[in-house]
């Protein structure tokens, strides 16, 4: 396909209003807890769990499951939305960037499904305890494998012995603690859900596949900022390729980013009783902001596919 190389400001001035809307959001979603004082709603959800948190006390040496629960859940949106407003910033710099916002956004995908997941609404209280459990099970485990010091072994150990305290039974997955059935979802297939994309799409899988690729700094990954198609593979022969950032690609991150944060913090939301009014706006202007990615970006992607 014919390409149109452009300099840095008029790349800038063409994506700056969808990158800033990604940022305003983001910055929204990162917010919440001191929006609302780290409260939750008197008649929300999160406030009957905390209810129940005398009858789960000390068990297994855990002193406030609930409230611990809650925490993962707060720490692991925030972290979704900031990977998205990095994803934003980096198109504010002098120079756009070429593979950081991909490096990013696949941060920023990771830990929205887990936050959804963390969050969901219509779930039991136990079924949450064990998800939270799997998370610091998970994090003991990752940290004892370093074998930096005697802290990891200790660790993973004290939150192993939490799951007889609950009746519940352990099995191995990928050198992570399934803790009675609860483990973090397939991040391709929470990428799906999250994006609405339906229970048969691929998605999820290629958008993770891809960016991981980046990260890892192979071949899939690093051709993604290659601006002209015409030549392509590593078999194409010598010749000078065009690396930069895209339009295209910027706006496909900037939709699956902005509707997999808008799911979890939906979650979020509903979870601790704050889906009011000024929620519900920020989230309709997100999703407006979707759909002006998506008519910018679905031309191009087209285009791409005609040129290959």
């Amino acid at each position: 396909m014919a390409y149109q190389s452009i300099s840095d400001d008029e790349f800038r001035a063409k994506v700056a209003p969808f990158a800033a809307g990604v940022r305003s959001f983001a910055l929204t979603v990162f917010r919440l807890e001191d929006t609302h004082n780290r409260l939750p709603a008197a008649d929300s959800p999160a406030m009957s769990e905390l209810a129940e948190e005398h009858s789960y006390e000390g068990r297994g040496g855990w002193d406030h499951p609930i409230v611990d629960a809650h925490l993962i859940g707060s720490l692991t949106l925030r972290a979704a939305a900031d990977s998205c407003r990095g994803v934003a910033g980096l198109f504010t710099l002098d120079e756009m960037p070429v593979y950081p916002q991909f490096v990013l956004a696949r941060a920023a995908l990771d830990a929205a499904v887990a936050a959804e997941w963390l969050n969901r609404t219509g779930i039991d209280v136990r079924e949450r305890i064990k998800r939270a459990l799997f998370e610091y099970t998970y994090s003991a485990i990752e940290f004892s494998e370093l074998n930096l010091s005697e802290a990891g072994a200790k660790d993973l150990e004290k939150w192993r012995e939490v799951p007889p305290a609950y009746g519940w039974e352990v099995s191995r997955e990928r050198h992570r603690d399934v803790i009675d059935g609860a483990k973090r979802p397939n991040l391709g297939e929470g990428i799906a859900r999250l994006a609405a994309s339906g229970p048969e799409s691929r998605v999820g899988d290629a958008l993770f596949s891809r960016l991981s690729a980046v990260t890892h700094a192979t071949w899939f990954g690093l051709d993604w900022a290659f601006t002209d198609t015409s030549r392509h593979g590593p078999a194409a022969g010598i010749a000078t390729m065009h690396v930069g950032a895209s339009l295209t690609t910027a706006c496909v991150l900037f939709v699956y980013m902005t509707r997999a944060l808008r799911a979890a913090a939906d979650a979020r939301t509903h979870l601790m009783g704050w889906n009011d009014s000024a929620w519900r706006t920020a989230s309709d202007e997100a999703a407006a902001l979707e759909q002006s990615c998506i008519a910018v970006a679905i031309p191009g992607l087209k285009a791409a596919a005609a040129s290959r």
